[in-house]
């Protein structure tokens, strides 16, 4: 037999796209903004896919969620996919956003809708302790790969949008173009009723 290494338990990255909209964008730049310490500017609304004007667009993007929940993910199709949380993001020449992940959600996620390549990449970042393959009690020296990479690149582009786990440590590159960079971060959480067949059974409204 060839000998044959099996991928067990990935974690998951959704990636797609949704066609920019001029208007879209008009919104996302005149919200009012706070300067956060990363540095880089947010929202001071976090429900700005609440907004009328981005109705379609918050439509598009739960359809995506939902898409990578029950057919990439196979949950149920009783729970509710919604998003819990959303705000814009904007970066200024030579801002940054720290690495970090997100509490009280499920799945988090990017919108891009002003970038360019060099507008900063973002970084998917495996973490000290996640027990895949080593931990910092034995770390041998090895050439990355699939099995051994430590952090995953992503170049984003107008139009692009990432999902993924919310405990996902993830940070973003400086900005090294001459143009603020707009994106809209979102969080995904669910609801319903679920575990019962199995006497755990939680409703969450």
């Amino acid at each position: 037999m060839q000998p044959v290494i099996h991928e067990l338990f990935p974690t998951p990255l959704f990636e797609s796209r949704i066609q920019v909209q001029q208007q879209w964008v008009d919104v996302v730049k005149n919200v009012p903004y706070e300067r956060g310490y990363d540095p880089n500017w947010t929202s001071v609304t976090k429900e700005i896919l609440q907004l009328p004007e981005l109705h379609d667009l918050n439509q598009e993007i739960t359809g995506a969620a939902g898409y990578f929940a029950y057919n990439g993910l196979g949950v149920a199709p009783n729970i509710e996919v919604y998003i819990s949380r959303s705000w814009s993001v904007k970066h200024n020449p030579c801002d940054r956003a720290a690495k970090h992940c997100h509490s009280n959600s499920i799945w988090s996620g990017i919108y891009y809708m002003t970038v360019t390549p060099e507008s900063g990449d973002v970084l998917f970042d495996k973490g000290n302790f996640y027990p895949n393959c080593f931990l910092p009690t034995i770390d041998p020296d090895c050439f990355e790969n699939e099995f051994t990479r430590r952090q995953w690149r992503y170049t984003p582009s107008t139009g692009s949008l990432l999902i993924f786990p919310s405990q996902l440590l993830h940070d973003v590159l400086p900005n090294e173009s001459s143009i603020d960079r707009y994106c809209i971060a979102f969080d995904i959480f669910i609801r319903g009723e679920f575990g019962f067949a199995n006497g755990n059974g939680i409703r969450i409204n």
